[in-house]
């Protein structure tokens, strides 16, 4: 008796187990045949499920169709028209090539394929498990019907895994939206169980991104941004900072039409928009790259999904200076980067409970953080009348009370006591009484301060309209800019914080972010075996070095550990929610926030909203 135990299984079991590879539920179904079609030239297409698709998937279109030497062909091992040999993989620019997808699908399903060339009598493929292949004569249009019934019925194992019905379909809606998303020229047609689901009439770029990303969005929000380098080109097709989401669900990349995920190319559009929205937010973005095949491998996924580039950093910061260009143009134009709306939107239409913060974008310098609400800029801004000796000390008042604050939480800077950690606030920057690091206002547009609110807001009317300012979102913004534009003004501690290490990595982080934290005014040194912090930006206090620590622990990118500093110094060293300036302090912040180039705090927050009169009449009810 023989003891082999390795055996050589029959074809039709081996067909059905490299089956399960390519084809795991109805959505498997529909993404081969759907490449199918979109490859045969078809301009219209249409996708037909019953029963979620275990009891029926149909995908008709009207390309170039099979003649009957194709369609008997179609089914075997390996049969494909895409390519011809290994090379062809340099330069192939089609969605399918493997050929294994119909002889798939005929060994888990009993699959018909109807099809007609031009000006010739059509012919019909009959397969399924155990059966041979039959071609006959068939009435048919040009074009191609490929119908695959009873899927799994002879794999009960495999049939049980699958989800209720409606789940299915879904699932296969999406991978319909995935493929129609890059042929914005073709018309799509989804029915379920005989009813039209969904239709994709033939549209541009913008529409069709929007019709399967975004769906119920204004397209004249979205922008199509263009990008390019060496062997690839692309675009960018977002809403901008106007629309964003806490997950990544309306961000998608195309590799040559293909949907891949790409971590690197997510990262990208996360980076573009870095400052311009709120942490944790991704955009509403599709990125289509058109690529030369010679530079990426789609050949390392049995779905395609994933793909291996020779070059990826290079389309990265292509990406990320496109869109970040785009959103610099938004800056000098005092409009919104996108949508051609104005930079802080009106708040419109208001319902209790809706967002006022929703949907800023940038505005210009000089200008009431943004145009006007129509889009048109608004008038030359009158400058404010020169300040008065008491405004003119009023920054001073608001260091004072900063410094009272801090002293309270982490005792007096006076002491000068041995252990304290803290060199007290900077003095004054010159005779005009100024606060560390804020700029003089040297013009604004005219506005009239109401007063405070809530212990977070000034309200102010401008133009018309009523605004409420963060004020603490609006000092960290005008903190933030004054540290990148200047070198930053150090305090020396009095006994410098150790810096705990745990591991060997963490030592060579610390060593590579050391010269970016010292220009930003943390300056860091190692001290034998132990890192030390030895110097703050001035103005605060050693507790806020927990703040350095926290940043340090999420291990940001070299590149941007600068700049995440600097956006921490200013948090902590701003105006907090519940501090009370007096209207002079509080008419200043106003006058700097109107001028800033960026109304946005360092980590992407709107720093104000605005409100039309019409709106507020809407909200009481009041006849306008």
């Amino acid at each position: 008796m023989s003891d082999a135990r390795i055996r050589i299984l029959p074809p039709e079991t081996a067909r059905k187990i490299a089956a399960g590879e390519v084809i795991d539920r109805p959505a498997a179904v529909v993404r081969e045949l759907l490449d199918n079609a979109i490859d045969s030239g078809a301009r219209e297409i249409a996708v037909e499920l019953s029963g979620g698709g275990l009891e029926s998937v149909r995908v008709v279109d009207d390309g170039l169709g099979m003649g009957e030497a194709d369609l008997a062909a179609c089914t075997l091992p390996h049969a494909t028209s895409k390519i011809t040999s290994i090379d062809d993989l340099e330069t192939l620019s089609t969605l399918g090539f493997r050929g294994e997808a119909l002889g798939s699908i005929a060994a888990v399903s009993r699959l018909s394929i109807a099809s007609a060339l031009e000006g010739s009598g059509g012919h019909r493929l009959s397969a399924g498990p155990g059966r041979e292949p039959f071609v006959e004569p068939f009435a048919a249009r040009r074009g191609t019907a490929v119908e695959a019934a009873g899927l799994f019925e002879e794999l009960p194992a495999r049939r049980r895994f699958m989800k209720r019905p409606a789940s299915e379909a879904a699932l296969c809606r999406q991978v319909l939206l995935d493929k129609a998303l890059p042929f914005p020229e073709l018309g799509f047609r989804y029915l379920v169980d005989g009813r039209l689901a969904l239709r994709l009439p033939p549209s541009t770029r913008v529409e069709r991104v929007v019709a399967c990303l975004a769906a119920g969005e204004n397209p004249a929000l979205f922008e199509d941004l263009v990008f390019s380098g060496s062997g690839f080109s692309g675009r960018v097709v977002t809403a901008g900072p106007t629309r964003w989401r806490n997950d990544r669900r309306a961000m998608a990349v195309f590799a040559n039409r293909r949907r891949i995920q790409e971590f690197g190319l997510f990262q990208a559009l996360d980076w573009a928009f870095e400052g311009f929205l709120p942490g944790g937010a991704h955009p509403l973005a599709a990125l289509l790259l058109d690529i030369d095949p010679a530079l990426v491998d789609f050949n390392i996924h049995p779905a395609k999904r994933e793909a291996r580039f020779r070059d990826l950093d290079s389309v990265r910061r292509a990406v990320v200076r496109a869109v970040q260009d785009r959103l610099r143009s938004g800056l000098e134009s005092g409009r919104a980067a996108f949508g051609g709306g104005p930079a802080i939107r009106a708040v419109g239409a208001l319902q209790p409970g809706f967002d006022a913060f929703a949907g800023a974008a940038p505005g210009r310098p000089g200008s009431s953080l943004g145009a006007a609400a129509d889009g048109a800029a608004h008038p030359s801004p009158a400058l404010r009348p020169a300040p008065s000796p008491g405004e003119r000390a009023s920054w001073e008042k608001l260091a004072i009370l900063v410094r009272e604050k801090r002293e309270a939480a982490y005792g007096s800077a006076g002491s000068g006591s041995a252990g304290s950690g803290y060199a007290g606030p900077a003095a004054p920057d010159d005779a005009t009484g100024r606060a560390p690091g804020i700029p003089a206002a040297d013009g604004a547009p005219a506005f009239r301060y109401i007063g405070r609110a809530l212990g977070v807001f000034l309200a102010f009317e401008l133009d018309g309209e009523l605004w409420l300012l963060d004020q603490h979102a609006a000092h960290e913004r005008v903190l933030f800019d004054r540290l990148v534009s200047e070198p930053p003004v150090v305090q020396e501690l009095l006994v410098p914080l150790e810096l705990p290490v745990s591991d060997e990595a963490e030592e060579d982080y610390l060593a590579a972010v050391a010269s970016e934290l010292d220009a930003a005014g943390w300056r860091v040194a190692r001290d034998g075996g132990t890192w030390l912090l030895t110097a703050l930006p001035a103005g605060l206090a050693s507790a806020d070095a927990a703040s350095l620590l926290d940043l340090l622990g999420r291990r940001p990118d070299p590149r941007e550990i600068g700049r995440e500093a600097r956006a921490t110094a200013a948090c902590r060293a701003a105006v907090k929610d519940g501090d009370e300036l007096d209207p002079a302090a509080a008419r200043e912040l106003i006058a700097l926030a109107l001028a800033l180039p960026v109304p946005r705090c360092p980590h992407g927050r709107p720093i104000a909203a605005r409100f039309r009169k019409e709106d507020l009449f809407r909200l009481v009810e009041r006849i306008v």
